[in-house]
């Protein structure tokens, strides 16, 4: 059918990566990406803001530690070969909260 491309893809005869069946594929799992690496980081926000709102240090430790997983998520899966969200407005201003309610918490990242 075709080579295959420097990334592993196979290549129609056109030189382009996606045949045209493929690329609604390709853009449905772009899509997801997104959505799942923004809820990421909303989670974690969300145990950020618990972790400012708690006395019991046990409480807030355990939530600092979800938030720091959360993040290493959606950095890990916030750029791939394919497709990277570092452009994204969404992803960026979420990144953003994130980081300054972190440094709030005394974590740096």
């Amino acid at each position: 059918m075709g080579d295959m491309s420097a990334d592993g893809y196979k290549m129609n005869n056109h030189g382009s990566d996606l045949d045209g069946d493929e690329r609604p594929l390709f853009q449905r799992a772009e899509a997801g990406q997104l959505e799942f690496v923004l809820t990421e980081l909303d989670t974690a926000i969300t145990f950020c803001e618990v972790a400012l709102a708690t006395e019991k240090s046990s409480t807030k430790e355990r939530n600092i530690g979800n938030a720091a997983k959360a993040y290493q998520n959606a950095q890990y899966f916030s750029q791939t070969p394919r497709h990277d969200l570092s452009g994204d407005g969404r992803y960026q201003g979420k990144l953003e909260r994130l980081k300054k309610l972190l440094h709030e918490l005394g974590q740096e990242i």
